[in-house]
Parts: structure tokens; sequence; C-alpha cells
């Protein structure tokens, strides 16, 4: 669809912001999917980063739909119909955003389990794949019920959505906790490796380039809070929400591929052979 930018329609730049971007985590799982499929079959990682990106997909699809219906338009100009379908689908764009985050997350854990499962390193990353599930879990019953039944979707005044500003803060400091977390836990990972230097900075760079997402996490929530305090003109409020929230789900899983091009980088580079690249974090510890 085209969407015409005006000063009083902003659907365009949410359109424009949600393609591009799933564009961008489209290519990532395509070049991902294709270096592993060249190499050896998917693994478990592979397979719950692929449902996040059709997770991310439906929910792109979600917030291009609620624009036909609203979305980027201020609310006293919506149809009173319009409005309550766009109140539906912006519900559900959010319940899947909560699960595309928490898949992208969970993948990540899968991965480091795969290059390190073993000491205190494997129970930290246990320990943080349990609060990930924990989080998804509760967060996305929280949000399905963040306002009184029998219609939790529909957000209208803060009478009827008392708890929504609690929830939706609670989300996004869980997404960015977390986040933080699964940059550390490569630096830990890589602390006591017997490699060279350049070798372990290269697998922290890879891994910790997703401390973007955080950052990118932190304007959504400054934007989510007018969002869900200020009810007068909804359909307007949520522009820059949705627009920072597709920017960090589209970037989100793009670094989260970003790890396996690891043993293609060094191929190209002419420091590891094609079995290499198999297990391209194949490392030597030398504590526990």
């Amino acid at each position: 669809p085209f969407y015409a930018l005006t000063e009083d329609d902003q659907a365009a730049l949410v359109v424009v912001a949600s393609l591009i971007f799933l564009i961008y985590a489209i290519i990532g799982i395509s070049l991902k999917l294709i270096i592993r499929l060249n190499i050896t079959s998917l693994k478990s990682h592979d397979v719950v980063l692929l449902f996040a990106t059709a997770s991310l997909l439906s929910q792109t699809i979600c917030i291009i739909v609620a624009c036909k219906f609203g979305l980027g338009r201020h609310q006293d100009t919506v149809d009173f119909y319009d409005l309550g379908i766009f109140h539906k689908i912006f519900y559900i764009s959010t319940l899947l955003a909560i699960a595309t985050a928490a898949s992208i997350k969970i993948s990540l854990c899968l991965l480091i389990h795969s290059i390190n499962n073993h000491g205190r390193l494997n129970l930290a990353n246990k320990i943080l794949f349990g609060i990930i599930v924990a989080w998804a879990i509760s967060g996305m019953l929280m949000a399905s019920l963040q306002c009184s039944p029998p219609q939790p979707w529909l957000a209208t005044t803060i009478e009827k959505c008392p708890g929504r500003e609690g929830i939706f803060l609670y989300n996004g400091v869980m997404d960015i906790a977390t986040d933080v977390c699964l940059c550390l836990l490569p630096v830990a990972m890589m602390w006591k490796v017997q490699t060279t230097l350049k070798r372990k900075m290269m697998v922290v760079a890879l891994f910790t380039t997703r401390i973007i997402i955080p950052i990118i996490t932190i304007p959504r929530l400054v934007y989510t809070h007018t969002l869900v305090t200020d009810y007068t003109d909804a359909t307007w409020h949520a522009v820059h929400h949705a627009i920072w929230l597709q920017v960090s789900l589209g970037m989100s899983i793009l670094t989260a591929c970003i790890p396996s091009l690891k043993g293609v980088i060094d191929s190209l580079l002419g420091s590891t052979s094609v079995a290499a690249i198999q297990a391209p974090y194949n490392l030597a510890s030398s504590g526990k």
C-alpha cells in the first residue's frame, strides 16, 4: 500500500520503517540459512530464529494493516468502526512483538549452549534461558490482559487499563536486561579460552553487535510512556512507539544472525578450512 506523508498523517513513516527492517531481518536469516544448509543441517537455534522471523512477518503485517485503520492519524479523524479495528490489530501486534523478541533471545541462548555446554557459563546460560522463557510467558499473559475484559484490546481510558503502563514498562525493562546479559555471556565465554587475542575479539565483537538493541529500546520506552498514559490520541501517539519497535525487532534478528558469519569470515581471510567452518566456535577453554 502507498501512503502519502503529510503533517497530519504519518502512516507512511511507520510502513516504510516496518518494511525496511523486515527486509533487513529476512536478508539476515536468508544468509544464515544458506550458509548453514551449504555446510550442515539446521540446528535448534536456527529453527527458533526462523520462527522468530515468521513471527516478525506476522507482526509487521499487523502494523501495516493498522495504518489502514488509523495508525499515524489523529484519533478524532478516525472512524469509530476503524478505531475499534485499530485497537484489536495493535493488541495482536503487541503480543507478536513479545513472542518475536523472546524467540530471538532463546535462539541466542541455544547457540551459546552449542558452543559451550559445561561449567559456570553453561549454568548462567541456562538461568538466562529460564528467565527469558518466564518473561515471555508472563509478559504475553499480562499484555493479553492489559485492559479489563471482555475487551482487553480496547485501550480507551486509563480507568479501563490501570496497569497498562506498568505492563509495557515491565516488558521493556526485561527486554533491555536480557539483551545486556546476552552481550555479556560471550565476553565471559571467551575470558579463559586459550586462543589468540584477535580471535577472542572477533568472537566477542560478533556477539556484542547486539548491544545496539537495548540502545534502540530506550527511546521506544520513552515514546511508550505517552502511548499508555494519554488515551486522547492513541492512533497518533502510537507512531513513534511502532517505528522504534519495528527497528528494534528487525535489528534484533539481524544481529542474531551475525555470529553465524564467523566461519565465512575466517574462510575469506584464509585462516581456517571448510571443516573448521562447520564448527567456527570450537574453542578450547583453560578453565571451568
